[in-house]
């Protein structure tokens, strides 16, 4: 439809789908009634069902334009994902890691900008673990946008007590490209990259232990976790075991190279589908989640090194 305005027309513009708006940048966003409204270089869209609709004033007949929906929502979102990681030694230190478990949640209620937030422990070995690592604790916080993040790991007086207790501090910056269950119950994490195969991925488990299985699930996890990061170490960077509470609430957070080398552990191996059967099986969880994430940066040092 092609409507005179004045000496321009106002020209309705239908989108198909494909990845070409990648590099358009957008100005701002507001909504009127039911409809999103988004502003890009001249343009003015409308989110409306599984169409959207382009207005803008030209002097060129009806035309049609490429769009990836997906991948415009996506682009309106800034949420990003960061987990940290403080290695503490010394008793006196390791002391003050472990009280910041009580402690530091009250302080972080009140940080602009983070939306979701867990310290957490962490256990000895690469996933599933009984016994507590009391060097290393941990930091997992949602963020509306990155620059509210940039700032409180800069300049927040909480992780300046951090930085003066620890020997030292990584921080991995994430976005979501894949999100299933739920977190106390929310769902913490939006989708907010489309997912390539050839970026490295992060790998989050996380699971309430139900207190009638705990016994069942002490008594077989830990020796086929073990079983599994011993048979299959081919691109895993990273892997620890961590929880928020000892015994119960446990996760996982593992780096990889790649999605290639992460499917080829989840699913070709023996050890884990007889894990994830034994899972469906025996009801193990009260609650569970899994999120898989593309970083985009990192700072700080772990085991020495430059991240």
């Amino acid at each position: 439809m092609v409507r005179k305005n004045n000496s321009n027309f106002l020209e309705l513009v239908l989108f198909k789908y494909n990845n070409s708006l990648q590099t358009i940048p957008f100005c701002c966003c507001f909504s009127i009634g039911l409809f999103k409204w988004v502003h890009i270089q001249g343009f003015v869209f409308s989110l409306q069902g599984q169409q959207i609709i382009g207005l803008r004033t030209t002097p060129s007949p009806l035309r049609y334009h490429s769009f990836n929906l997906k991948l415009f929502v996506i682009m309106l979102k800034s949420q990003i994902v960061t987990v940290s990681f403080f290695r503490y030694q010394g008793r006196a230190n390791c002391w003050w890691g472990f009280k910041q478990m009580g402690l530091a949640p009250t302080r972080l209620a009140g940080i602009p900008g983070l939306q979701f937030y867990k310290m957490v422990g962490s256990g000895n070995g690469n996933g599933f673990s009984i016994w507590p690592n009391f060097g290393v604790y941990g930091l997992i916080g949602v963020w509306d946008e990155e620059k509210n993040a940039r700032d409180f790991f800069a300049q927040h007086e909480l992780m300046a007590e951090f930085r003066t207790h620890t020997e030292e501090i990584w921080t991995i910056y994430l976005q979501s490209f894949k999100v299933h269950g739920n977190w106390d119950q929310q769902v913490p994490f939006e989708i907010t990259t489309e997912f390539n195969e050839d970026l490295p991925v992060a790998v989050l488990t996380r699971a309430t232990i139900r207190t009638s299985r705990l016994w069942h699930f002490w008594s077989y996890v830990p020796r086929v976790s073990k079983a599994m990061w011993a048979e299959h170490q081919s691109g895993l960077l990273f892997s620890v075991g961590i929880g928020e509470l000892p015994l119960i609430q446990q996760a996982t957070f593992s780096l990889w190279t790649n999605s290639k080398e992460m499917q080829a552990y989840a699913y070709k191996s023996p050890f884990h589908s007889n894990v994830i059967r034994k899972t469906r099986e025996l009801g193990w969880y009260k609650e569970e989640l899994f999120a898989r994430f593309h970083p985009f940066d990192s700072e700080g040092t772990w085991g020495g090194q430059e991240k």
